[in-house]
Parts: structure tokens; C-alpha cells; sequence
């Protein structure tokens, strides 16, 4: 799902801003990521991305969560 509006699917149609790409730089990735709503839709997206790299995503603490699955994300593609 989108990662700005988790309502809609990630199209770069959307705009660069909805979608996580491969090339991303850090600064971008890190922007997208700690931008990302925490509504309920958001969370359950931020966790099903949390998942694909192999750790949970703890609500109770958004920001580090965000930070370590913005490192997770780096480690796996840079």
C-alpha cells in the first residue's frame, strides 16, 4: 500500500512520494518512512513492511521503529 496514503495501493502514479523505490537515495527513503502515517491504516502497513525484513514494529515507539526499519531497508538494498 501506498506509503503516504496506506488507503490507496503504491503507484508511482500517485507521485514519488507514495512508493518506496530501489534507488532511493537515504534521505529520501529516511523522509518517506518517518513521514508514513501511524493511523491504523498506516500501521498495519508499516508492520506488513516491518515483517518483510524481519522484525516487528512496535507502535508503542513509532520513531525508532521507523528508524530501524529505515536501517533494515538500507542494509537490504545499499
Amino acid at each position: 500500500m501506498s506509503i503516504k496514503d496506506p488507503s490507496k495501493k503504491m503507484s508511482k502514479s500517485l507521485g514519488d512520494e507514495h512508493c518506496i523505490y530501489l534507488d532511493d537515495t537515504l534521505e529520501s527513503l529516511t523522509a518517506k518512512i518517518m513521514q508514513a502515517p501511524t493511523t491504523p491504516e498506516g500501521l498495519v502497513n508499516l508492520k506488513a513492511i516491518s515483517r518483510l525484513y524481519g522484525f516487528g514494529y512496535e507502535e508503542t515507539n513509532n520513531k525508532e521503529s521507523k528508524t530501524l526499519l529505515v536501517q533494515a531497508i538500507c542494509n537490504d538494498t545499499y
